[in-house]
């Protein structure tokens, strides 16, 4: 399950464990273009955090249909080092 919500200056998606075996996961996309994943950690009290740029979030999602490798991106497709 996950839920959207947007603001005036980001959009925020939750990721929820229907399961109950994660946290929740929020991406925080801001109109800076750049992605923050957080996950609440409870023993700590407090967020982790990760910042990434938008072309990093979107090699990460390409790289899921890649074989081991090295890749650039140019214009949007995926070619081989």
């Amino acid at each position: 399950m996950f839920t959207v919500e947007f603001d005036t200056t980001q959009s925020v998606i939750t990721s929820i464990d229907d399961n109950g075996r994660a946290d929740d996961i929020e991406m925080i996309v801001s109109d800076s273009n750049f992605i923050h994943i957080r996950q609440y950690i409870e023993k700590s009290k407090r967020f982790e955090v990760v910042t990434m740029t938008m072309e990093q979030f979107f090699e990460l999602i390409k790289s899921l249909d890649c074989p081991e490798g090295s890749y650039h991106i140019v214009n949007r497709k995926v070619s081989g080092v």
